[in-house]
């Protein structure tokens, strides 16, 4: 059962991103992700002519890109079923159809989004002496469904 909010801020740890594997129907979290963006675009188009001049938008649904960055961590056969790891995430890149992913915070009445992307980009950097972590792009693909966590 989720925990009640404790503090208005929200920390940037706090914030989590799962996915339906194919073939599943539940949700499981992206393993090691150190960072998350998401962008929210409208499409707007410029009018010009004699009685306005201006933006109107375009009555197409936001568009939503997410951007991740994660550490590149192989899961031990125990543990593997319960995180998305980077390997299974760079198969899911040529995918034929949108995979279902959902973000948010896991606190009691905040608001989670889930909504079917794309993988767009994956980038893997190795440096010789560092960790190796990865980054990948996402494209949103359907409507946005809204809930409040219980």
């Amino acid at each position: 059962m989720a925990q009640a909010r404790t503090q208005a801020a929200v920390t940037g740890k706090e914030v989590f991103l799962s996915m339906t594997k194919p073939g599943g129907s539940t949700y499981v979290p992206i393993g090691c992700m150190s960072k998350f963006d998401e962008t929210l675009s409208k499409e707007l188009y410029d009018i010009s002519c004699r009685g306005f001049t201006g933006k109107v938008a375009s009555g197409k649904p936001a568009q939503s890109s997410i951007t991740l960055d994660g550490v590149y961590f192989i899961y031990d056969s125990g543990t593997a079923s319960a995180q998305v790891a980077y390997s299974e995430l760079r198969s899911y890149i040529n995918s034929p159809n949108p995979i279902p992913f959902k973000f948010g915070t896991p606190a009691t009445g905040d608001i989670n989004w889930a909504r079917s992307y794309f993988i767009k980009d994956i980038k893997l950097t190795a440096d010789n002496d560092g960790i190796a972590t990865y980054s990948i792009s996402l494209e949103s693909a359907g409507d946005e469904v809204a809930s409040t966590v219980s």
